[in-house]
């Protein structure tokens, strides 16, 4: 609850909507957009993307750049894997690339800023 309270007081604080990516076991990554009208706040769905794979676990966004990194765990297939979706102003999520790992990644870290940019998976 404090995560949510938190996101709608930065959302007052700025006064314009933030856009959520919220990725599910169901297979799908959902972007959503949070509004606030006079003392009430919204969530809209904009999009919802089955670029991911079977079971999406972690989410990485690289916002200078407009690429959504999302991990598949991989739970109901041999291979996890690391797929690149492009972001979009209006929500929508264009597949760029797919890359299969070993079974079980569930997070990601971007490292080694201002030089060539890598990854990290944790299994």
């Amino acid at each position: 609850m404090a995560i949510v309270e938190l996101l709608l007081a930065a959302l007052a604080a700025t006064g314009t909507a933030t856009t959520l990516y919220v990725s599910s076991y169901a297979g799908s990554v959902t972007t959503l957009s949070l509004t606030k009208s006079y003392s009430s706040y919204g969530l809209t769905n904009t999009s919802s993307s089955q670029d991911c794979g079977l079971s999406p676990s972690w989410l990485e966004l690289d916002k200078a750049n407009g690429i959504l990194y999302c991990i598949d765990e991989g739970l109901t297939t041999p291979n996890g894997s690391i797929n690149t979706l492009k972001t979009s102003a209006n929500g929508v999520l264009t597949p760029i690339e797919h890359h299969d790992t070993i079974a079980g990644p569930v997070g990601s870290i971007f490292y080694n800023s201002g030089k060539e940019s890598a990854i990290t998976l944790a299994h």
